[in-house]
């Protein structure tokens, strides 16, 4: 069978043209058949011997591109940053503004009312993400920008804060819902010595929002 000659090869294309069309038309609507048409030449078959499911392709996709932003390269070393605090908002910034990413998840809005699916996707993010942003809160402790505390523990509470508390909601709330819960956000982490919401961080998710809500508008007028 042709797709085990080369199975990363096939795997890569088919997650790139999904990419691709989920950016495009979304993922509810964006069907298997469209994926099969945006390969010319492979095959539905060979597309579900590689991934169960337009679910499990999404999954991929969304996991390749946060793995992307935050473990495509060795941030600390080529991050701007005088101390951890600084290095940390800035990948915080950065992620926000990977606004393709977040028009990709935003886009299967079915699947986020699934908090079966909701659940597989964070849970399965946030050990990986956890790993790269405890590194940047110990050298923090270590320059003395960030107080004592533990770094794995604290990277768990700000992606699951950032996340759930505010991410799944995100394109329902008002605008100035998201500045406030960032505000909110920016007390929490003050308070713990862990400064890492400022100004910046909260424009850069407020600008997200409304790069999102323009994408809505635009798709609801096609």
């Amino acid at each position: 069978m042709g797709t085990q000659k080369d199975p990363e090869g096939h795997r890569k294309r088919i997650l790139d043209v999904a990419q691709r069309l989920f950016l495009e038309k979304g993922y509810d609507g964006t069907s298997i058949g469209d994926i099969v048409d945006g390969l010319g030449g492979m095959t539905k078959g060979a597309i579900y011997y590689h991934f169960p499911s337009k679910s499990s392709i999404f999954e991929a996709v969304t996991e390749r591109m946060a793995d992307d932003d935050f473990l495509g390269q060795d941030w600390r070393a080529d991050w701007p940053g005088n101390s951890g605090l600084e290095k940390l908002r800035n990948e915080l910034v950065i992620s926000l503004r990977s606004y393709s990413r977040h028009e990709v998840v935003y886009s299967a809005q079915a699947m986020l009312k699934s908090p079966r699916m909701v659940g597989e996707m964070y849970l399965n993010s946030m050990d990986r993400i956890a790993k790269v942003i405890g590194p940047y809160i110990q050298e923090g402790i270590e320059d003395g920008s960030i107080e004592p505390c533990d770094p794995d523990d604290v990277a768990e509470v700000l992606f699951l804060l950032l996340n759930m508390w505010i991410g799944l909601r995100l394109t329902a709330m008002a605008k100035e819902e998201v500045a406030r819960k960032f505000r909110l956000l920016k007390t929490i982490f003050d308070g713990i010595g862990v400064p890492v919401i400022d100004e910046g961080v909260i424009q850069a998710a407020v600008d997200l929002y409304g790069g999102l809500q323009g994408s809505n508008r635009a798709a609801g007028k096609a």
